[in-house]
């Protein structure tokens, strides 16, 4: 049957080239007649399809009933999507609300067929990320024009699109003649990585189920676990790096230098970090039995998972020539940060501080939205916080605060301070009159949006370019210090705040 359609393709071009109207038309026909033969199933679909609009209606009512749904990860989404319907989406990690609906059920076995892959019911989440800065389509083109495009255009007809129906066909052909099993679910994974890979974009990724787990977790700001960070040591071995407060790991007396020997009287000597989270973080059991080798002795914790906080937020006051200097330092912008920020900061405000030192060091970014509402805190709605530009136009996106702020800001960076990291200073540094110190930034200009497949799996790629207040795009070379300043060799060896010669300029800087 190809073979047929290849030839009557050929003779349809031949008679075009040859002869007039009369000819064209004939080729139009038997265009026509083998495409509703490759689309028919069966005759009833076709007399369906062609006649029965009542038929297409219940087909219609069945598949809409799958909707695409988004995990809300950020406080903020609802607000800013109420005040901007006719925005795209252009929040770094808004999640942004879209009806997706697979339609004409019937009206495309192929179609139909790379769905069923997935075993979706036509919901994925999408998350626009400006992201952290994770160095490391179109399925994306299956997903995009097949379920965000309902597979039909006004006409209630399947689209025709070449280079989709190439997937479609080169995946229908694989499966029904290649001699051994087929994964089918491997097989799309695979097509989706490698068109993710084709666009050359060191931010377009493609996230096994794993990556993507870790990768929401850190811009999720919570997960189930023990709440210890942990890394392998030069012996193989996993060391306990961090215990974070009012954890369960804390409570039990784990302590940073523990080694990790046992769970549950499994050795876990010479194990991977890998294999203890896939146990105390992802596994179903919920009570551990820990033993940890401290000092030469070993000694036995009993640690039961419970919800983890990440604390991104530190803060404190310094007292600097009669002077309250407050500080606040942020690690990251995951969706619970601007809650812990606020909180932080009316802290501050509550001694009276006079000045403030954000420090952004490292900080390598996260959730725009977080960074957003933190702009707001110190800029009233007449300042612009940064721009978007796609192939079209540039949008400026305005603070929603309700006064400025009055007293002074240092803000210190370095070159791990990216992307959200970088808003916020361009912002503070253009708009409030705030003093940047320390090394220039990473030079990240570009937003994501982050697709979740139904199995886990997500994939982003770059959709704009955010620029500065100012019309700056930073993209490679970051934003230059006021104050140009590397770390000290003191520092380096011993990364103490005694030692530490950007905060002790910053400090100097607002006495």
């Amino acid at each position: 049957k190809t073979t047929t359609v290849k030839k009557e393709t050929k003779q349809t071009t031949a008679s075009k080239k040859k002869n007039s109207t009369v000819n064209s038309k004939n080729a139009d026909k038997k265009t026509t007649t083998v495409k509703k033969e490759t689309k028919q199933t069966t005759k009833e679909q076709k007399n369906n399809l062609d006649t029965n609009n009542e038929e297409k209606n219940n087909i219609e009512k069945s598949t809409n009933k799958t909707k695409k749904s988004y995990t809300q990860t950020e406080s903020n989404t609802s607000a800013n999507e109420k005040e901007n319907k006719s925005q795209t989406k252009d929040v770094e990690s808004e999640i942004t609300n879209q009806k997706t609906t697979v339609e004409e059920k019937s009206a495309n076995k192929n179609a139909e067929t790379i769905i069923n892959i997935f075993k979706s019911d036509g919901s994925f989440k999408t998350i626009e990320v400006i992201g952290l800065v994770i160095i490391t389509c179109v399925v994306s083109l299956i997903l995009g024009s097949l379920v965000t495009s309902g597979f039909k255009n006004s006409e209630n007809k399947f689209v025709e699109d070449e280079y989709l129906n190439k997937i479609i066909e080169t995946y229908e052909y694989i499966k029904q003649n290649y001699y051994g099993d087929i994964d089918n679910e491997k097989m799309i994974k695979a097509t989706i990585e490698a068109m993710i890979g084709t666009l050359n974009d060191p931010y377009s990724t493609f996230f096994d189920e794993s990556s993507a787990k870790n990768f929401n977790i850190t811009l999720n700001g919570n997960y189930q676990g023990l709440g210890v960070e942990i890394s392998n040591n030069a012996e193989g071995n996993i060391q306990v790096m961090k215990v974070f407060n009012n954890s369960p790991a804390k409570n039990a007396g784990m302590q940073v230098g523990d080694v990790i020997a046992s769970v549950n009287n499994i050795s876990y000597l010479g194990k991977t970090t890998s294999e203890f989270v896939s146990v105390v973080r992802d596994g179903l059991e919920t009570d551990f039995t820990v033993v940890v080798q401290r000092d030469g002795e070993q000694i036995s914790l009993n640690i039961k998972k419970d919800n983890i906080v990440i604390e991104s937020v530190h803060s404190k006051i310094f007292k600097d020539n009669n002077k309250k200097i407050g500080y606040i330092d942020v690690d990251i912008f995951a969706s619970n940060t601007f809650e812990q920020f606020k909180n932080k900061l009316e802290e501050l405000e509550k001694e009276n501080i006079d000045a403030l030192i954000l420090d952004l060091r490292d900080n390598t970014g996260g959730h725009l939205s977080a960074a957003k509402d933190m702009l707001s805190l110190f800029l009233d709605s007449k300042h612009v916080i940064y721009q978007t530009e796609t192939k079209n136009k540039i949008e400026k996106f305005y603070s929603k605060g309700k006064q400025t702020k009055k007293y002074k800001i240092v803000v210190l960076g370095n070159s791990l301070s990216a992307s959200a990291s970088e808003i916020v200073i361009a912002a503070l540094k253009d708009e409030y009159g705030a003093k940047f110190v320390g090394g220039s930034t990473f030079g990240k200009g570009t937003v994501q949006e982050l697709h979740e497949l139904p199995t886990g799996e997500q994939y982003k790629f770059t959709t704009k370019r955010w620029l500065t207040p100012k019309g700056d795009w930073i993209n490679g070379h970051g934003i230059t210090p006021d104050y140009v300043l590397y770390p000290s060799e003191a520092y380096i060896e011993n990364p103490i705040e005694s030692n530490d010669n950007i905060l002790k300029k910053a400090l100097e800087l607002l006495r």
